[in-house]
């Protein structure tokens, strides 16, 4: 019998921990189904590889068992194994994507406490991972504490490193940092990232700073970058927020020919919606023309779109593009709100029987 455990054993095993009828399986006794299993192989005659824990530990984490899977990590020098980088990176990542990492500082109690007991030393993800982590976390004083780690212990802040940290800074207001470490991260030759132009004009829009915001707008417009499908929808929002309607419909018509980018159906509905919020009706009518261009107006678009013409008190143009084909619970609602506060209470009733009517229809 091989004295090395096949890594696809328990690989597979990984894939059947799906299956909680086949082993009981919930939240509480991930860790120890697994440690059954491992310890049945041992007493087989098998001796686990650490790849093997490592695809555990790491689909534990992709479940969402982080807790079960430190618990693994914990019994590996029970069964000859060390826990190594990847062991780490995986618990760390985990953690993050459960935005548990501040919880009783588990994210430094990982690094600086089990890693620096089994002589593991954290490379530039798990850097990078932490900080992230405690960035959406809101405690940015541990990570910049971690980022002055990193450097220490002489790994570079990449790209995504500096994303992370400048993102962390724009939601928590402090923008004169952003800035710095923006200034920091272009002189250290990093080039700043769709993400990262999207944190800082999100954060001086938020601010109402709209000049500031225009000037790293500027920079993508010249070409230096390009932006994606969410970047955009924090672009337009933020001009539609801030009274710039023109500039708004620019990225909207002209932005997204000549950058060779195609709006989706829910870009551009979000984008309609936000000119309708900031009281723009004519722009979130344009908007809707654009879209009616490219795609068929779903009931999204239009409960939207009724939503937006009812606000600002077109009750009857709304009406005129009610479809009850495309209908759902909220294009109904839509309707029979502004059909209340047009005081046309008849309409209500005949609309609201109608609904019930085409209950079973409803998109």
């Amino acid at each position: 019998m091989n004295d090395q455990t096949n890594p696809q054993i328990l690989r597979s095993l990984a894939k059947n921990l799906k299956a909680p009828m086949s082993f009981d399986l919930n939240r509480s006794n991930c860790g120890d189904v697994s440690l059954k299993i491992l310890s049945d192989l041992v007493s087989k005659g098998y001796k686990p590889h650490p790849y093997s824990f490592n695809s555990v530990i790491s689909f534990l984490c992709k479940l969402g068992h982080v807790n079960s899977a430190q618990k693994l990590t914990i019994s590996m020098p029970f069964f000859g194994c060390r826990p190594d980088i990847v062991t780490y990176n995986c618990l760390i990542n985990g953690y993050c994507k459960l935005c548990h990492i501040d919880e009783e500082d588990k994210g430094r109690r990982v690094v600086y406490g089990y890693m620096v007991k089994d002589k593991v030393s954290p490379d530039l993800f798990a850097f990078t991972c932490l900080i992230d982590g405690y960035c959406k976390a809101g405690n940015l004083e541990v990570a910049f504490e971690l980022l002055e780690g990193m450097k220490k212990s002489l790994f570079l802040p990449n790209v995504v490193t500096y994303s992370a940290l400048i993102d962390g800074l724009c939601k928590n207001g402090k923008l004169e940092r952003a800035k710095r470490l923006f200034c920091e991260m272009v002189e250290h030759g990093v080039r700043p990232s769709s993400a990262v132009y999207t944190s800082m004009i999100d954060g001086h829009f938020k601010k109402g700073n709209v000049d500031e915001a225009m000037k790293y707008m500027s920079k993508i417009w010249d070409g230096r970058v390009s932006l994606d499908a969410a970047a955009y929808g924090v672009v337009v929002s933020g001009l539609c927020n801030n009274g710039q309607f023109d500039n708004a419909m620019r990225v909207v018509t002209d932005d997204f020919a000549m950058s060779g980018f195609s709006p989706d159906k829910m870009l551009l509905t979000t984008i309609m919606d936000v000119c309708f919020k900031a009281g723009n009706l004519k722009a979130g009518l344009g908007v809707y023309r654009l879209l009616a261009k490219g795609f068929e107006p779903d009931a999204l678009v239009l409960s939207a779109l009724m939503d937006g013409l009812c606000k600002h008190g077109h009750f009857e143009e709304a009406r005129g593009y009610f479809c009850k084909e495309k209908a759902n619970e909220i294009s109904y609602t839509v309707l029979i709100d502004g059909m209340c506060k047009e005081e046309n209470f008849s309409e209500v009733e005949t609309i609201f029987s109608d609904m019930l009517g085409y209950a079973d229809n409803l998109q």
